[in-house]
């Protein structure tokens, strides 16, 4: 006889716990993930000393221990398959498998979305808002065809998904806030919400004001005007601290609000037409427009005019004179003017 002695180790079998879908909001295709975050579901109240986790792409790789994925792996939008194998150190023979999925959903972006000021025109504080309006600044960009937006009172409304507006609003009062959410058209639980204000102001009045006039006294044709002795009859009783008025050559740039004079404005036109443009400061939209002459009059040279005399046919010291009669003569270096006696300088 012989006798051989052999030691038998007997390893335990682990047992792969099931490990929850992920469901997974991101901002770009491509999503990097640490699979090791997923070790201790799949461990269960087995011990990582005695136990280790890898994961897999295929479920042949997994049963072969081939082709481990990183620790950190890149994952592509969509539905990605994941198999974890647990086996025991001491005899990787010895192992258990299980399975999940990594879906990645596209999270849309959120934007900075400017308020929304408007004139009310007909002075009842109210202005209908079409919402739709802000869609594309909202979306900045993105597929409407992937992205849904919807309008919401509050914060909590807009959170919750519940109570959207109607894509038609009348404001209730001056300023409010409009919450807004987009979210992902089929993963709604993929979204994003924000805010912004809108305001209804009244609508801004261009008072006409009075001409401005400049005696030219060496009759250039030229004179330097301060258009600003104007603004007070433009913005009339309107707040001039919520307004911002503009002069213009032309009614295109006082509409477009381009090309603005200079307040001290040289003109070389006799009559020349400016264009005031009246805004509000918080919305340039919210304006009114209106026009005044400057006028350019030459100085009337001042002609060397004969002495009158006359006799006085009865002595008494006394005759009357016709006036009108020298007004030709004053007049003769003078295209256009009027003359007025008087019988001092002064």
């Amino acid at each position: 006889t012989e006798t051989e002695i052999r030691d038998i180790t007997i390893s335990e079998v682990p047992t792969a716990n099931p490990v929850m879908d992920l469901e997974v909001c991101h901002p770009t295709s491509n999503y990097t993930f640490d699979l090791s975050t997923l070790d201790a579901q799949v461990l269960g109240a087995q011990s990582p000393t005695d136990f280790v986790v890898a994961y897999f792409n295929t479920l042949a790789d997994a049963d072969t221990n081939t082709n481990p994925l990183n620790t950190t792996s890149a994952f592509d939008q969509g539905a990605n398959p994941v198999f974890a194998r647990i086996s025991n150190r001491a005899n990787r023979d010895c192992y258990d498998t299980t399975d999940f999925d990594i879906n990645i959903h596209l999270q849309p972006s959120l934007s900075t979305v400017a308020d929304w000021t408007v004139c009310d025109d007909d002075t009842d504080g109210l202005y209908t808002f079409d919402l739709t309006d802000k869609d594309i600044e909202i979306l900045n960009g993105q597929d409407n065809s992937i992205f849904t937006i919807s309008y919401h009172s509050s914060q909590t409304d807009a959170d919750n998904r519940a109570n959207a507006l109607g894509t038609s609003y009348t404001n209730t009062l001056p300023v409010e806030t409009l919450f807004f959410r987009i979210e992902n058209s089929s993963e709604t639980d993929c979204y994003e919400t924000g805010s912004y204000a809108i305001e209804v102001i009244e609508q801004v009045v261009a008072n006409t004001p009075a001409n401005l006039e400049f005696c030219d006294t060496d009759n250039d044709g030229n004179a330097t005007f301060d258009l600003s002795l104007v603004e007070t009859e433009v913005v009339g009783t309107q707040n001039h601290a919520s307004l911002v008025l503009s002069y213009h050559s032309t009614q295109a740039d006082a509409d477009a609000n381009t090309n603005p004079l200079a307040t001290n404005f040289n003109s070389t036109n006799y009559q020349e037409t400016i264009y005031v443009r009246l805004a509000n400061t918080s919305n340039s939209d919210c304006y009114d427009t209106t026009s005044f002459q400057l006028l350019i009059f030459d100085t009337p040279v001042v002609p060397t005019v004969s002495d009158w005399y006359a006799c006085d046919d009865n002595n008494d010291g006394v005759l009357s004179f016709d006036l009108s009669q020298k007004t030709n003569e004053i007049l003769s270096n003078f295209d256009n003017g009027t003359v007025s006696f008087h019988e001092t300088q002064n």
